[in-house]
């Protein structure tokens, strides 16, 4: 092989690998994203590292670390991986949500309500969104957005145990316990095995006067809570 020909050999065999790269990445988000789902956080997240050495521009790696980050209770290393999802694609409304999630667990409740504000203005039909804004309503004692906002979850998806789950307690907080009370019982009629819902009943039946209700349900949400 004369020295023209072995150069663009070579040079094939380079465009060759670049080009196996991205699917390369794709094919490690993948395993990443089995790895987390099975709570094997680490894993995941060398997974996402290594997708991203191969593609810098790999939204996907950024946004799912960022979940496994969050999983670990890495928020600051989770907001900076949606920082960067949101760069290469700043119309990522899950993006959006997820930031505000961790910025949530992180205790930035205006900043959680920014992204969450955002990711609505985004996409209007992500109930989970909607779950995050009114939690963060709920913390901050806005019983009656946390409610509207649980309402419009609950339209977009009418088996969101979550929304149920912040409606109720935002209802409890409101005074009205039998929306509460109501409130709960359809999440568990959801989810059998929501001990949340059966200790956020408790508290509401307990504030209604009905002692034995309420005890019967703290011991329900005591034995899922051991069982998981």
């Amino acid at each position: 092989m004369n020295t023209s020909a072995f150069a663009l050999a070579a040079m094939l065999v380079l465009i060759s690998g670049c080009s196996d790269k991205p699917d390369k990445a794709k094919s490690l988000v993948k395993e990443g994203i089995g790895k987390a789902n099975n709570s094997q956080l680490d894993a995941a997240i060398s997974d996402f590292d290594q997708a991203i050495k191969l593609d810098p521009q790999c939204v996907d790696a950024y946004f799912n670390r960022g979940r496994a980050k969050i999983d670990k209770g890495d928020f600051d290393e989770a907001i900076a991986d949606y920082d960067r999802t949101i760069k290469i694609d700043p119309k990522n409304a899950e993006a959006y949500g997820s930031r505000g999630l961790a910025k949530f667990d992180k205790g930035d409740f205006n900043g959680a309500i920014a992204d969450d504000n955002q990711a609505i203005n985004l996409n209007p039909e992500l109930a989970r969104v909607y779950d995050n804004r009114a939690l963060v309503n709920l913390r901050k004692g806005n019983w009656a957005v946390s409610i509207a906002d649980c309402n419009q979850a609950i339209k977009i998806n009418p088996k969101d145990c979550s929304a149920y789950e912040t409606r109720g307690a935002a209802r409890a907080g409101h005074g009205d316990l039998a929306g509460a009370i109501a409130d709960f019982s359809q999440a568990i009629q959801f989810n059998p095995k929501d001990a949340i819902a059966y200790k956020g009943r408790a508290m509401a039946k307990m504030q209604n006067g009905d002692d034995q209700g309420s005890l019967n349900d703290y011991k329900k949400a005591a034995e899922l809570r051991s069982s998981n």
